[in-house]
């Protein structure tokens, strides 16, 4: 048996033995995303969960956050608030990931989630809050309150070119042909040379869209990822030499995973956006990917719920042809004092996990 408590940037080359062959592991496990995304974003310092025995394999990435500087803690003695945290998945996805021996599924979750509420003991974690990886069941190991966040659309690669191209909404396909009658050009471009030429265009995308201050990444994120190095994908269109539109993309084993987005307000009439996505399919399907993971609209969308006006995003998402996956958040309160008295120093509920953070 072999249990693991390992932090990105000190243990990186353990972290990825332990992800090598993990049926499901994904870019957003490796210790470099984790580690710019705890750093950059979150807040915190990334961690990684694992254990391996008799029974199978399993792993989690946390990413913990101090509370000592959140007003609400003010209600704790500074002793207690020095050494608290809560816990999140680092931006993106993540959470438990299960890989048991055959008829050793519940053995091998009872294992884990010891593990699991022993990590955050140790690091007083008040709370957790787990955004699973929609491209599998999440599996909550007995320890979260999981419930619906979303939806997420996820493009099927194995088919060929005319066929992803059909499987587009009519509106798709003509905002695709205006961007190819108007000469606009789409290829993927070195991240290295033009990481900072994205974050620059990504923020004053943001920016026009009237984006919280939060989603404004510095450059230090984008520099961050290019530790990645394969796994990260720059995809750029274009008109003759001026750019109109950049994305991001994560490869991970089977799916390529959008990131982020930006462009030019001049030239969105032109639709960049819809050749640069079926651009990125075409591009997976050459690298033998099976799927483009687009990511869900704004987010509160039902599965069932059709696709209206209502959110734009999640209709532009729509026009590519994919199906909808579920996307699920758990919670989970391990210092129930802690937790009372962060929540109860800050007014009422506001509906976000953890309550004293969305205030």
């Amino acid at each position: 048996m072999t249990e693991l408590l390992l932090a990105a940037g000190r243990d990186d080359k353990a972290w990825r033995a332990v992800l090598t062959g993990f049926e499901r592991a994904d870019v957003y496990d490796d210790p470099a995303y984790a580690r710019v995304t705890a750093q950059q974003i979150e807040g915190g310092t990334a961690h990684l969960v694992s254990y391996e025995g008799s029974e199978g394999r399993a792993l989690s990435v946390l990413c913990l956050r101090p509370v000592e500087s959140l007003p609400c803690a003010a209600a704790l003695d500074q002793d207690v608030r020095s050494r608290l945290h809560d816990a999140v998945t680092p931006y993106g996805y993540g959470g438990p990931r299960l890989q048991p021996v055959k008829g050793q599924g519940d053995a091998l979750r009872e294992h884990f989630a010891a593990l699991l509420a022993r990590f955050c003991q140790e690091h007083g974690v008040v709370s957790e809050f787990v955004r699973f990886n929609p491209l599998y069941e999440p599996d909550d190991c007995g320890l979260y309150r999981v419930q619906p966040r979303g939806r997420v659309w996820l493009v099927d690669l194995q088919r060929s070119p005319d066929e992803l191209l059909a499987r587009c909404s009519a509106a798709c396909r003509r905002a695709i042909r205006r961007a190819e009658s108007a000469g606009l050009w789409a290829r993927s471009i070195d991240p290295r040379e033009n990481v900072e030429r994205f974050g620059a265009l990504y923020r004053q995308t943001m920016e026009r869209l009237g984006a919280a201050q939060s989603y404004l990444f510095p450059d230090e994120y984008f520099r961050g990822l290019l530790d990645l190095d394969q796994r990260l994908l720059l995809l750029e269109v274009g008109q003759r030499d001026q750019c109109a539109a950049l994305a991001l993309f994560l490869v991970g084993p089977r799916a390529v995973h959008y990131h982020l987005g930006a462009s030019h307000a001049e030239l969105l009439g032109l639709r960049p956006n819809n050749l640069l996505f079926f651009h990125a399919m075409l591009h997976a399907r050459r690298a033998g990917l099976c799927w483009l993971h687009l990511g869900g609209g704004m987010g509160g969308r039902k599965l069932s719920d059709p696709v209206d006006e209502g959110d734009g995003l999640d209709r532009f998402k729509a026009g590519f042809g994919g199906a909808t996956l579920g996307f699920y958040g758990g919670e989970r309160v391990w210092d129930e004092r802690s937790f009372d008295l962060l929540c109860g120093s800050g007014g009422a509920d506001t509906g976000y996990f953890p309550p004293y953070r969305g205030r």
